[in-house]
């Protein structure tokens, strides 16, 4: 028999705190990498829903990293059947999901897991709508083709996506305060010459964080005819450790290549000639580099070495003056 670990961790405050307000700056861009951790969500709750409300999973463990790459959809292998889609991602070339992200929201347009194609086009998928705050309640229908292997059936559904709680997520590394949960419930059926051959229903819980890309963490079950009961979840592994402000993303640079072999070409546009400050933190929060230089005004480059440095996940953040940005890189050779 399993012995269920349940990490609700709901505490209530008497005091009330403002309800956070979720916009596109969570939504990833073309370029940028995020690492998730994974943990075994069989045996993890996604706790409760509410104001004010404390999630503890400082205690779960995670089994394996995963880095979610955003690309151009049109250079990725199954961009010719998405044309419409701004926004790719890949996980190491499965699974694949292609998006439309706008200002006022974001939609799933098609996508591939294993030997199962998703194709939205004809009604695509809602994923959020912005802003998003605590109470909202969204009902989506989207409609198109599920092919399963040489399978190809019409697939239609519903979804429920809610915004069902706020509070402070707490997680191994750190804590993040002004959460927002939102869950999201498919309902959906695949028909094959007017008879059901598949029919499923996905349950994902989401946090949010304004400012930061990406969710921080997810727990998702799905239960269909084709794939039986299955959860799965992760966390942003944002490698934040010991560095402030984690939610506050003033300073926006580029980095390439990412992963990275012998050096990081660090790109940003100056508009005074600012002094910049450049460091570098392995997933402990040690720092491993830290360099001073001063920009030019417009577009500065600067060049990071990183041939002395273990292969692994890293922090990179920039500073000038008060602002501040951070950008995850991967250091492999």
């Amino acid at each position: 028999m399993k012995n269920y670990l349940f990490f609700t961790g709901i505490v209530f405050s008497c005091l009330g705190f403002a309800q956070p307000v979720i916009t596109n700056s969570v939504v990833q861009q073309v370029g940028n990498s995020s690492t998730f951790r994974v943990y075994n969500a069989e045996i993890i709750s996604a706790g409760l829903s509410g104001a004010n409300v404390t999630w503890d999973f400082s205690g779960i463990n995670f089994t394996e990293t995963r880095v979610f790459d955003y690309k151009d959809p049109s250079t990725m292998p199954g961009g010719s059947s998405f044309t419409t889609a701004n926004l790719g991602l890949d996980q190491n070339g499965d699974p694949q999901f292609y998006f439309i992200a706008s200002s006022q929201d974001l939609v799933q347009i098609g996508g591939k897991i294993a030997t199962l194609t998703e194709d939205y086009s004809s009604n695509t998928k809602k994923i959020l709508s912005f802003p998003i705050t605590y109470g909202n309640v969204l009902n989506d229908t989207f409609e198109g083709t599920a092919q399963l292997a040489t399978i190809l059936a019409s697939r239609i559904g519903t979804s429920v996506i809610e915004a069902d709680g706020y509070g402070t997520l707490i997680l191994p590394y750190t804590t993040f305060n002004d959460v927002l949960r939102v869950r999201t419930v498919s309902v959906y059926e695949d028909e094959l010459l007017g008879n059901v051959v598949n029919s499923g229903v996905d349950t994902a819980y989401a946090w949010y964080v304004e400012g930061v890309k990406d969710y921080v963490f997810t727990h998702t079950r799905v239960t269909s005819n084709t794939f039986g009961d299955v959860s799965y979840g992760a966390y942003l592994d944002t490698m934040y450790v010991g560095i402030n402000n984690l939610s506050k993303q003033d300073l926006k640079f580029g980095v390439s290549p990412n992963p990275a072999s012998d050096e990081l070409n660090i790109s940003y546009h100056s508009k005074s000639g600012e002094s910049l400050k450049i460091e570098l933190f392995d997933l402990s929060g040690k720092l491993i580099k830290s360099e001073e230089v001063l920009a030019g005004k417009g577009d500065y480059k600067h060049i990071l070495l990183v041939s002395d440095i273990r292969n692994g996940f890293y922090t990179l953040k920039v500073s000038a003056g008060k602002q501040s940005g951070i950008q995850n890189v991967l250091v492999s050779r």
